[in-house]
Formats: structure tokens, C-alpha cells, sequence
């Protein structure tokens, strides 16, 4: 697991951050090691132009992603269901399928079953394509 810099909300100058996006495009698109893309999203803000951005660039990289929506003790349920939609509304203007999403709350403990459940799925697809390359 490697935890990239925020690609958009980096109190930093804007050289600096064309430095970031930089070294994440870099990382993304040639690490040889990078099987899978967990971008993290606060479920409390509106689909951001920056993050639909990133998306879309990401998706160019021809690298599987998917979101966790972090934050969401922060809101209701019905108020995380209600972003979360708007996030699919805005995504679907782009994509006809849309990446793997998983809700999340370090504050209470929510969402980490799935998310280490996707993550082991992942290790096996890996292994099971590693297995079959050397055969």
C-alpha cells in the first residue's frame, strides 16, 4: 500500500502541486507493482470538479480504481445514501460502468470489513493472474 499526496487540497504552491500530480501520474501509470487504486473521497462535499478531473485521468492510465467515502459519521444516512448519489449521477455523464465504492468512518470503526474484503479479493485476482503468466 502506498498513501500518494492529495492531489488537489495540499496547502502548498501551485508548482508544487503540478509537482504531486506529476509524481502520481508517474506512479500510477508505470509501477509494476500497482494492482489496484483506492482514491479517497469526504463524503460530506459535492462531486468536486478537481476529483471528476482525476477520475477521468486516472481511468486514462488504464488502472482500476474505486472510492471510499471517508467521513460519514459526519453526515446521516440518508445524507451519505444522498451524496453518494449525486456522486453516481455526475459519474454516469462519464462512464457506463462506475468503479467500486465503499463507505467508511475511522471515527466509528465503519466500512473496514469490506474494504480489507475487496482487498484480499484483490491479492488472489493478482496471484491468480501472476500464476497464469508463468505458466
Amino acid at each position: 500500500m502506498v498513501d500518494l499526496p492529495g492531489y488537489g487540497y495540499a496547502k502548498t504552491s501551485k508548482t508544487n502541486r503540478k509537482e504531486f500530480a506529476s509524481i502520481i501520474t508517474d506512479y500510477i501509470k508505470n509501477s509494476d507493482n500497482l494492482f489496484y487504486l483506492f482514491i479517497l473521497i469526504d463524503v460530506r462535499l459535492e462531486p468536486q470538479k478537481i476529483d471528476m478531473e482525476f477520475f477521468k485521468h486516472v481511468s486514462t492510465l488504464d488502472r482500476p480504481f474505486g472510492i471510499i467515502f471517508t467521513k460519514s459519521d459526519k453526515l446521516s444516512d440518508n445524507q451519505v445514501a444522498s451524496s453518494i448519489a449525486r456522486y453516481k449521477r455526475v459519474m454516469k455523464l462519464e462512464w457506463d460502468q462506475l468503479p467500486d465504492m465503499f463507505i467508511t468512518s475511522s471515527f466509528k470503526r465503519l466500512g473496514k470489513e469490506p474494504v480489507v474484503d475487496f482487498i484480499g479479493e484483490c491479492i488472489e485476482s493478482a496471484k491468480e493472474m501472476a500464476k497464469e503468466i508463468t505458466e
